[in-house]
């Protein structure tokens, strides 16, 4: 049964029912579930739509309850505002909760409700609530949700921190783990002006990342990343990889948005900064020493020379790289002049150190001829497996 309405300036009583009857007919054929509460919270109208939505669980007149069609969970939630409702501290409410069907499981739906002031002769003031669900839009969100957590633990394991750039407002939004990298706490807010970035970039990366941070934002198909470093809290410098793209363009076709990640590499790049170091300071000594060396790859060809083998072959680092070292080392016996075969050949046919100190001669491209003796060692990776030889 419909609850009593407003009386209606009418005066023909049989157009009165009439319109009373339209009415009821509209509420139960509504598409939105329409609930009708007295003060205390008993359901007195229910119509086909929350029948559809919560099942036989909403009985009018038969005692029903406001709290029995709510979840345990929302049961709180809906009495209060409903009480401020009644007090007439709200006029309305509006809100997002669980709803519990008849078969047990719960439905989230969006609740309206406003107090309905009748005359006390057509049952006095009650509460209408109006029922939509949003039971797939709430599964839609928790799997976005879910989806984006799972997302977000791969960057933060990674230690990948975000960064995104509305080029439209000059506007950055920063990670947590972007944050963390540089020693600021997570929950910090971080001004994305671009003068305050620069001041924490190191002096001499400033001008790089300039000439660069334009192509980032433009999406430039020959430019990868900027490496660059950055001033932490603590005063120290992190080497950061800086990673991005547009994801978003005008109808232009110009970007108005680059996504992208910055990644930690400070450990990397001063392991790299020591292994260039060593090998400088090893291409001194190898420079330095008297003795000549020649250093070629598995195969016998040339891919080093220090200064005191070019003197002693005739040959230029430049001319020798990659030639076979037979070639640039030719050696001959000094009694009979026959020509002698390469240690380096023996070497990488054995495995084993060739050491020749006989009457050998080296004969240059320019015919000057050299007494010698030399040892042709082996070049072993890890795996054992032969990497050349050094001559």
């Amino acid at each position: 049964m419909s609850p009593a309405l407003p009386k209606l300036s009418v005066t023909a009583p049989d157009q009165a029912t009439r319109i009373d009857t339209i009415l009821a007919h509209v509420l139960d054929a509504a598409a939105i579930g329409m609930l009708v509460c007295d003060m205390n919270g008993v359901v007195k109208y229910a119509n086909t739509a929350v029948k559809t939505m919560l099942g036989d669980i909403a009985r009018p007149n038969l005692g029903t309850a406001l709290a029995d069609l709510v979840h345990d969970d929302d049961g709180a939630a809906v009495f209060l505002q409903i009480q401020r409702l009644l007090r007439g501290e709200a006029a309305s409410y509006r809100g997002e909760h669980q709803f519990r069907h008849d078969d047990g499981s719960s439905l989230w739906v969006l609740v309206a409700a406003s107090v309905l002031h009748a005359d006390p002769n057509d049952g006095g003031p009650c509460v209408i609530i109006q029922i939509t669900s949003i039971d797939r839009q709430k599964a839609a969100e928790a799997a976005l949700a879910f989806s984006e957590s799972r997302l977000n633990f791969a960057l933060e394991s990674a230690r990948q921190g975000v960064w995104d750039h509305d080029i439209r407002t000059d506007t950055m939004f920063y990670s947590r783990m972007w944050r963390v990298m540089r020693g600021i706490p997570p929950d910090e807010d971080v001004d994305g002006d671009q003068a305050k970035w620069l001041s924490r970039i190191h002096p001499d990366d400033v001008q790089y990342v300039l000439d660069n941070v334009a192509r980032q934002d433009r999406g430039d198909d020959d430019f990868d990343a900027l490496e660059y470093r950055e001033r932490k809290r603590d005063g120290s410098y992190v080497w950061i990889l800086s990673r991005g793209k547009p994801v978003e363009w005008d109808e232009a076709g110009n970007a108005v948005r680059t996504l992208g990640t910055d990644t930690d590499i400070t450990q990397l790049k001063t392991v790299e900064l020591e292994l260039a170091a060593e090998k400088e300071r090893l291409r001194i000594t190898l420079e330095s020493i008297a003795d000549g060396m020649i250093s070629t790859d598995a195969g016998g060809h040339v891919v080093f020379m220090n200064p005191a083998a070019e003197v002693l072959t005739g040959f230029s680092s430049q001319k020798a790289m990659g030639r076979p070292v037979r070639d640039v080392f030719p050696l001959f016996d000094g009694e009979s002049g026959e020509r002698q075969r390469c240690p380096v050949s023996q070497c990488l046919e054995t495995g084993q150190v060739a050491f020749l100190d006989g009457d050998l001669v080296l004969v240059g491209p320019n015919g000057i001829e050299r007494d010698i003796r030399c040892t042709a060692s082996p070049v072993k990776m890890a795996t054992h497996a032969l990497a050349g030889v050094v001559l």
